[in-house]
């Protein structure tokens, strides 16, 4: 019985009559596929909405990294400043926590690299919780105190201390 061919897979393959598979020309590699499951590509879709939403809040608009003065302003000199948020930072690892805004901080590019540059740093204000010690104190602090950002940072510092 003769074997049936696929039909061809991308421009380029030619069907190898010995091994009965498809190849690539050298030098050229099979197509990557960007695979992304519908319910993630739901969530994107209102992540998109209500990341707008939450960094037009004024208490989430600030980056609390160039506030704490550990990034440099547009001088160059590392002080305290006012930055935009432009980006979230999920404080929580994002999978099931991707779409729950009490994770969520507001940052810039550069704060938001510091934070993933200095991780233990981040950890004692609160600005990662990756581990379950500091998941615990994350939840009794969210539990405990509401309120603007910047009174919930102060708040979550005495809280944890």
């Amino acid at each position: 019985m003769k074997a049936k061919r696929s039909i061809k897979p991308c421009k380029g393959a030619e069907w190898n009559q010995a091994t009965k598979r498809w190849e690539m020309p050298a030098g050229q590699g099979w197509p990557k596929t960007n695979f992304r499951s519908k319910k993630r590509s739901r969530e994107d879709t209102i992540y998109a909405q209500r990341r707008v939403w939450f960094l037009g809040m004024p208490e989430n608009s600030r980056c609390p990294v160039a506030e704490a003065g550990l990034i440099p302003d547009l001088n160059g000199q590392i002080l305290p400043h006012w930055r935009a948020a432009t980006t979230i930072h999920h404080a929580w690892k994002r999978g099931k926590y991707y779409l729950d805004e009490s994770t969520w901080i507001g940052a810039s590019f550069e704060g938001h690299v510091w934070i993933e540059n200095h991780k233990e740093e981040a950890r004692k204000r609160g600005w990662l919780c990756d581990t379950t010690d500091t998941k615990e104190r994350w939840v009794r602090a969210q539990s405990r105190f509401r309120g603007s950002e910047k009174n919930f940072q102060k708040r979550f510092d005495s809280f944890t201390q």
